[in-house]
């Protein structure tokens, strides 16, 4: 099905009663389309080839560094470096040749495509500090003959700020030696991040060190961001927890078919994954929870040699806060877990700053996530 003649008014096709039909696909696409015209986003022209750069790949993106080019009428022009997010079409590391033309895996991926959107332009959440903000969104039809054979095809795209640290893994194996107050204002950021998330009535689903990004001010100052919304829950439903497997909670160790779980447990495993977070990032190694942390209370948890030799070179105060963080967060029983709120508040006494309170949840911002109804595909021009 070619892009440009996609249906832009689409009452109910077959494919809507077809999952697997072939264009399926155009469903979850157009409301890609509608979300982002929505939150008043411009349409852009992907970089010619000489200017991206493959920095990652993973399940749902392929993610290039690129410097995007806007022309005026007068000829003159404007540029930004940022970040090109293409979504896959196919499973990663899978021959073109030998994948069939899956359309199963296609709405998926589309699905995906359409919660990263539909968190990045949340008002509240489109252009707060410690959350990566979307730029544009568009095309890969309308890339150049020069690239990559993935970028020819029709797949959407996403332009993202570049976060010029990488990812807080990145940054920290960068910095092995860097000031504790530098990383407890970096958590700061995280945890801030993360209320406002939650107040939001949004789940991340896979909050971990490569989902953090770290991006640097003109005074070179740094601050963290959350990334990547493509398994987040956007509305107060039951649902599972994807997530990654070393970050997960103890209600999800060892179990193959994942439980339903109510808003509340769901956001209690977004707290066990930044304690996880916060554990690796002070001992400056991967954790293991799978293997040593089942059933293990926090107090055992704080025993790890590494920790404690690590939490020994402190000050009194820091060590105490560390211990209270990591307290709050790992705890076995889920609704026992400190919220993003009262972690943000911890981290803000130590640091000396105050940090405005998000607040309750707002309603019409949740009904601002609910991703439209088939048939209520945009209609109007795509410029």
């Amino acid at each position: 099905m070619d892009l440009w003649s996609l249906p832009l008014s689409l009452a109910h096709s077959n494919s809507t009663q077809n999952a697997c039909g072939d264009n399926d696909w155009a469903v979850p696409l157009g409301r890609y389309i509608n979300q982002c015209i929505k939150a008043g986003l411009n349409r852009t022209e992907a970089p010619n080839g000489d200017r991206l750069r493959l920095i990652s790949e993973g399940a749902t993106f392929r993610v290039y560094r690129c410097r995007e080019m806007t022309y005026e009428h007068d000829g003159t022009h404007t540029s930004r470096i940022c970040v090109l997010k293409l979504l896959r079409f196919r499973p990663r590391g899978v021959d073109t040749d030998r994948f069939p033309n899956d359309g199963r895996y296609r709405h998926a991926q589309l699905e995906s495509l359409v919660k990263e959107v539909s968190v990045l332009t949340v008002p509240t959440l489109q252009h707060h500090e410690n959350i990566i903000q979307l730029l544009a969104y568009g095309f890969g039809t309308e890339l150049g003959d020069n690239v990559d054979e993935d970028l020819r095809s029709a797949q959407p795209f996403l332009l993202v700020e570049l976060a010029t640290q990488g990812s807080m893994r990145e940054f920290l194996a960068a910095h092995p030696s860097m000031d504790n107050s530098d990383l407890r204002d970096l958590f700061l950021d995280v945890s801030s991040g993360l209320e406002a998330l939650h107040a939001c009535g949004v789940v991340h689903g896979d909050l971990k060190l490569d989902n953090i990004l770290v991006c640097q001010d003109s005074r070179g100052r740094f601050t963290a961001k959350l990334s990547d919304f493509s398994h987040s829950i956007t509305s107060k439903v039951e649902s599972t927890y994807l997530g990654t497997e070393k970050y997960m909670p103890p209600e999800l160790f060892g179990i193959q078919v994942k439980p339903i779980f109510q808003h509340e447990q769901l956001l209690a495993c977004d707290m066990w994954c930044l304690g996880v977070c916060i554990f690796e990032a002070l001992v400056g190694k991967d954790s293991d929870t799978a293997a040593s942390w089942q059933h293990s209370p926090a107090e055992l948890i704080l025993d790890d040699d590494d920790l404690v030799a690590k939490l020994s070179l402190l000050p009194v105060d820091r060590f105490n806060l560390w211990t209270k963080v990591l307290q709050s967060l790992l705890h076995t029983e889920p609704m026992q877990r400190a919220n993003a709120r009262c972690i943000r508040s911890l981290l803000d006494a130590e640091a000396g700053k105050v940090t405005p309170s998000v607040g309750a949840v707002d309603d019409s911002i949740l009904s601002f996530l609910e991703v439209s109804a088939p048939n209520l595909i945009v209609s109007g021009n795509l410029d």
